[in-house]
């Protein structure tokens, strides 16, 4: 219970809306997680680096990168039309990503600030 409110209230933050409820997110974390806690040979052997490509390592982090890339689009996305049907105005509540979105529009920084940059941020951010 109590992580199930850690994530809502992480997600009403960052996302502007929890996701307990979204079993592609739930999907995603946990398959997250279990890459997390996976040997990976090569790291320590690396002439064994061919094990973890064997074992499907390689092709399974991709697919996860992949689908992380495709839910946070999806995330952004969400953001800019809900941005472009309340107007553009300070009516409704700004989180994370409406900052963000919010910085990247005002380009007073001397670098980049890119889509691409946004995801990255967010990611760290959960």
């Amino acid at each position: 219970m109590l992580v199930k409110v850690t994530n809502n209230v992480i997600c009403q933050v960052a996302l502007g809306r929890t996701y307990s409820d979204s079993l592609k997110f739930k999907d995603l974390l946990v398959r997250f997680q279990i890459l997390l806690g996976v040997l990976c040979v090569g790291n320590y052997i690396p002439w064994l680096s061919w094990v973890d490509w064997l074992r499907g390592l390689d092709r399974q982090t991709k697919e996860l990168a992949k689908e992380f890339n495709d839910f946070y689009d999806g995330i952004i996305e969400e953001h800019l039309v809900k941005r472009e049907l309340v107007g553009g105005g300070d009516d409704h509540e700004h989180d994370l990503v409406d900052i963000l979105l919010d910085v990247q529009r005002d380009s007073t920084s001397d670098f980049t600030f890119g889509r691409d940059t946004i995801k990255a941020i967010i990611s760290v951010s959960l």
